[in-house]
């Protein structure tokens, strides 16, 4: 819905000349980019925005947008306001010439109503003299003429004022009317001139943010839209964020930890003021995003905590919205905590933990003949493997919910085969650590021989487990670890150039819950832009 809406926007905003062409690069364009973040984080004036979108920008990858930020980088702002301003100018021109060429007609109308009348007095005078010598032998008609020329003239002298009465009450009505349109033109101007802002800028964030580095990233709006006016300015420019979160924090507490430090310099009253107006706009703003709006509660929460819960509301609202089921290959050494995120991953997520090691388990505890087989070579060990983990990642489970894999593939064969299956992985990471911290990690590690727990001597407290209840699984004997990291170690050159862009790279040594983040990030944000892996190649 919302991707057809865009397309339709930019077909009235861009006007191309070959719709065709342009829908199809539009196409190109929106399957590229459309899992990136569009953001928008409504919330009162006085809560620190910019550090909340920064710890979301953390977890996305998506940038911080302001206000200030798309008045800096639009370079065609000021161009744009003087394009407007010489269209006014040269209505006005317009405006004043053609009053100019009506008062010219009317003065042109006055003068010819003077000439017609000039005309017909000399007319008049003309008709009088001829009566007057047509008459000469009588005195009475002579005098009654004489009468007649005064009883004449008085009346032209008396339409004449009436005459001039009427043009000076036209020409006031006429300075009056002009007065009055002015006043309303002036009053239409300044109900207009706040529009025209908006629509200027919403055209200027829309060139902005389909640009790079926000067409690429995505984009997390801050302090703005304000008002609805302004939202549907930016609705029909072409700029419609994916996701929108109303941060509703404590009533009590509207002045508490999450004020921002330009906040905490203003008066009390002003804050308040900048709440109410708030207030006055929100219910405008969310009937303007109903469809995809989302009330995120704040209350009772420290700035760090705030950050953590948006953050994690945004990672969701992807996974949820997300066009792919998320399939992760997750690569690393065994002890670098690659089993142990991965059910992190499957608890937060709802993916499919698959390990190599327990679906092999599983599979020799229903087949004990199989591992029989394969010990004495009537089976390779490789393709069993291959058909087996094919099988796992075709399941139902896995096709519907999407699967975290460990512990393969393990050489660059077994990856070619892996991306040779029907449901190849969409994700690729590698835990970065050292084969002497790996076998640093595993050399700690022992199970409960009667609860089948597993702890590690180097980081677990002796008040958790009986040291004489503990002993080592044969799968962490050295020799056995050493002989899987060597494989690894040796392979690792060319699963890396094999995978290319489309792997990930994570620093292992960092703090789990940091490490988890990242590798949560990893799962929920749109795929490298990479070239497809050649398997066959």
């Amino acid at each position: 819905m919302l991707s057809s809406m865009e397309l339709a926007t930019d077909l009235v905003v861009q006007r191309p000349e070959d719709h065709v062409k342009f829908l199809k690069k539009a196409l190109v364009r929106l399957q590229h980019y459309r899992d990136r973040p569009r953001l928008l984080i409504l919330a009162p004036p006085h809560i620190d925005m910019e550090n909340i979108a920064e710890c979301v920008y953390e977890v996305t990858g998506a940038l911080p947008v302001t206000r200030a930020d798309i008045i800096a980088l639009s370079t065609e702002i000021e161009e744009e306001e003087e394009e407007v301003m010489q269209n006014n100018e040269g209505e006005q021109m317009k405006i004043d010439e053609e009053e100019q060429m009506l008062k010219e007609l009317m003065l042109q109308n006055e003068q010819e109503k003077i000439l017609q009348e000039k005309e017909r007095r000399l007319q008049n005078r003309f008709c009088r003299f001829l009566l007057g010598r047509s008459l000469q032998n009588s005195e009475e008609q002579l005098f009654e003429n004489k009468d007649e020329e005064e009883v004449l003239q008085n009346k032209e002298g008396e339409e004449a004022l009436q005459n001039n009465e009427q043009e000076q009450n036209s020409q006031n009505n006429e300075q009056e009317q002009m007065i009055h349109q002015t006043d309303e033109e002036q009053m239409l101007q300044n109900k207009e001139e706040e529009p025209m802002k908006a629509e200027i800028f919403a055209r200027r964030a829309y060139e902005v943010l389909n640009s790079n580095p926000f067409l690429e990233k995505g984009w997390i709006l801050v302090d703005f839209p304000d008002t609805y006016e302004e939202a549907i300015m930016l609705q029909r420019a072409g700029v419609h964020p994916t996701q929108v979160m109303q941060l509703i924090p404590s009533v009590l507490n509207k002045t508490g930890n999450l004020t921002s430090e330009a906040a905490m310099r203003q008066s009390r009253s002003k804050i308040y003021n900048g709440i109410k107006n708030y207030r006055r706009h929100i219910l405008p703003l969310r009937e303007a995003y109903k469809h995809v709006i989302k009330e995120v509660d704040v209350s009772g929460m420290d700035m760090r905590q705030v950050c953590e819960h948006v953050a994690l509301q945004v990672r969701l609202s992807a996974a949820a919205s997300a066009p792919f089921v998320p399939r992760l290959a997750l690569l690393g050494f065994r002890g670098s905590g690659r089993r142990s995120l991965a059910r992190m991953l499957a608890q937060r997520f709802g993916v499919v933990h698959v390990d190599l090691d327990e679906v092999m388990r599983q599979l020799f505890q229903a087949k004990p003949e199989l591992k029989d087989q394969i010990k004495a070579g009537k089976k390779t060990n490789n393709n069993v493997i291959n058909a087996i983990i094919e099988e796992k990642l075709l399941s139902w489970e896995c096709l519907s919910r999407g699967w975290v894999l460990t512990g393969f593939p393990r050489t660059l064969e077994e990856f070619k085969m892996l991306d040779l299956t029907d449901t190849p992985p969409n994700r690729v990471a590698l835990l970065d650590i050292s084969p002497e911290e790996a076998l640093k990690y595993t050399s700690g590690i022992r199970y409960n021989v009667y609860t089948g727990s597993r702890h590690n001597l180097l980081y677990d407290t002796p008040e958790v487990y009986l040291e004489e209840e503990l002993d080592i699984h044969p799968d962490d004997m050295p020799r056995v670890v050493k002989e899987e990291i060597a494989t690894l170690h040796e392979q690792l050159d060319a699963l890396v150039e094999y995978c290319g862009a489309s792997l990930t790279v994570v620093d292992a040594l960092q703090p789990e819950r940091r490490l988890f983040e990242t590798l949560s990030a990893v799962l929920t944000r749109p795929a490298p832009v990479a070239p497809p892996r050649r398997p066959l190649g």
